[in-house]
Parts: C-alpha cells; sequence; structure tokens
C-alpha cells in the first residue's frame, strides 16, 4: 500500500493533475517524479492531510519528548493487565529527532494525526496465544508478534499473509 503525507489540503491536491478527459496525467507532478525513479504508480493511493485529520485528544505519558500517547492498559475481568502485553502500536513507532518537532497550525505532532489515524488503539502481544486469551478486553485491534490478528472485538483474520483466487 502506497500513502503520502501531507501538511494541507491544497498541497495534497497538488499531487495529481488531470488531462482534459478527467483521467490522471501520468506525466506531471507525483506521477512524474515517480517516474525519473523509475517507478510508475498504477492504483489508488491514500493521501493523509495533517491540518485534516482528527487528532488524538488525551493525554500524553509523562515528559517523554516522544510524546506517547497515554492509552489506557487493558484489563481483564478481575482488573488485571493480559499476560504478553506489549503496548499500543502507536507508541512503539520511535519518531527520528527530525520529525519530532513537526506540527499542524493547530499545534498537533506526527504521532497524533498520522500514526493515530493508521494505528489508532491496536494492541501488541507477545504471541498469539497471549492475543487470543485477551480477547474479551480487545476493543479495537490486536496483533501479536508471530502473526496474530484480532482486527476488532469479534473479528479475526485467519489464513495466510495473501490471498489468491
Amino acid at each position: 500500500m502506497f500513502a503520502v503525507a501531507c501538511r494541507s489540503f491544497v498541497t495534497a491536491t497538488a499531487l495529481e493533475n488531470y488531462e482534459q478527459n478527467g483521467e490522471v496525467d501520468c506525466g506531471q507532478a507525483l506521477h512524474a517524479a515517480a517516474a525519473v525513479c523509475g517507478n510508475s504508480i498504477k492504483s489508488r493511493f491514500l493521501v493523509m492531510c495533517l491540518e485534516d485529520l482528527r487528532p488524538y485528544t488525551g493525554k500524553y505519558e509523562g515528559s517523554d519528548p516522544q510524546r506517547k500517547l497515554a492509552s489506557p492498559y487493558p484489563t481483564l475481568p478481575r482488573g488485571n493487565v493480559p499476560r504478553g502485553f506489549i503496548g499500543c502500536a502507536v507508541n512503539m513507532i520511535d519518531l527520528e529527532i527530525d520529525h519530532l518537532h513537526t506540527r499542524t497550525a493547530a499545534g498537533h505532532g506526527l504521532r497524533e494525526t498520522v500514526l493515530y489515524r493508521l494505528l489508532g488503539e491496536v494492541q501488541v502481544y507477545e504471541t498469539r496465544e497471549c492475543m487470543l486469551e485477551a480477547h474479551r478486553c480487545i476493543k479495537y485491534g490486536v496483533v501479536s508478534l508471530d502473526g496474530g490478528i484480532l482486527r476488532e472485538k469479534g473479528v479475526i483474520s485467519l489464513g495466510y499473509g495473501s490471498l489468491s483466487l
């Protein structure tokens, strides 16, 4: 999957130009840049406009320069944190120092806009077994380091990583 992040809607719409007949002009904008690199864009792609993304609105973990989101830990019915819980995916990505201070006009950073939009509150567990044991406290989505995926409460991904019919 190919996606681009831009600061504004104006910048995002400038990434692609169109012919008079409405077809994409592959000789202009991002398509031309891809061609210079020896690539071509042959399918749809997402463009996220930082200024328009609904940001995370909760609290942050301490004074960490990474501005990790203070997401509550999952808890089982007895109140304990599930075995094998590692953390929330959105906080497991360390932003490069050059991007730590990238902000939208409203003051929101990359973690609370782009990463939160992509990963939301997805939890990460050590193993599929741990992930399945924790299914009662899953609200959004879960992945395990050995490839398990629960997309949301009540939806499990099974089978192989790629599908061909």
